[in-house]
């Protein structure tokens, strides 16, 4: 019972995410409009499926998945990315978990 509150990996992973989409994806290109955002999305959609080697370690539950995108959303946020690119991010990532 105690395993399904473990959500370590996918805190972990959130974080590596928003190091990749920090590091992909410059803080200056992230504030145009919402099709350079898509563009700028498609420059990392490798990293993004990393979330495969997530999901191979192991089935996620409903718990950890919101713990790894509540990491992303707020590091990224934290970080400075503006909202609705933040937004698509993480609804990319975590339909790929």
């Amino acid at each position: 019972m105690l395993k399904w509150f473990d959500s370590s990996a996918a805190v972990a992973f959130g974080e590596h995410m928003a190091a990749e989409v920090a590091r992909i994806v410059p803080l200056e290109a992230s504030r145009g409009t919402r099709k350079s955002a898509t563009k700028q999305l498609d420059k990392f959609q490798r990293a993004i499926m990393h979330a495969r080697d997530l999901k191979s370690q192991g089935r996620l539950n409903i718990y950890t998945k919101a713990r790894c995108a509540n990491t992303l959303r707020w590091s990224l946020l934290d970080k400075g990315y503006p909202k609705p690119f933040v937004e698509e991010v993480v609804r990319l990532v975590i339909t790929r978990l």
